[in-house]
């Protein structure tokens, strides 16, 4: 770390289609699957601390909205893990 720099990696899963194009976004009470290259969607990529909790999410409930273009089934999603970057930049 150059300059104090402040530097976080972390592991987490996250819920997407098969295909990558859809991601479940918002929180717990108000989730969402958008799309993946949707613009407008401001809401936060939500992220779980294990496979288990991943897969729970919407394994055993599902999403309050869809905002995508496809209908999506159980068995179209999928929780794959991905590392989450947090670094301090210059203003």
């Amino acid at each position: 770390m150059e300059n104090n720099k402040l530097l976080i990696k972390e592991k987490r899963y996250v819920i997407v289609s098969k295909d990558r194009k859809v991601i479940a976004k918002g929180v717990r009470r108000n989730r969402a699957l958008v799309d993946v290259d949707d613009p407008e969607n401001k809401q936060r990529i939500l992220t779980y601390t294990s496979l288990k909790r991943a897969e729970k999410g919407f394994k055993c409930a599902w999403f309050y909205h869809n905002t995508t273009k496809q209908t999506l089934d159980v068995g179209d999603l999928e929780a794959i893990p991905v590392m989450i970057t947090i670094e301090e930049i210059k203003q």
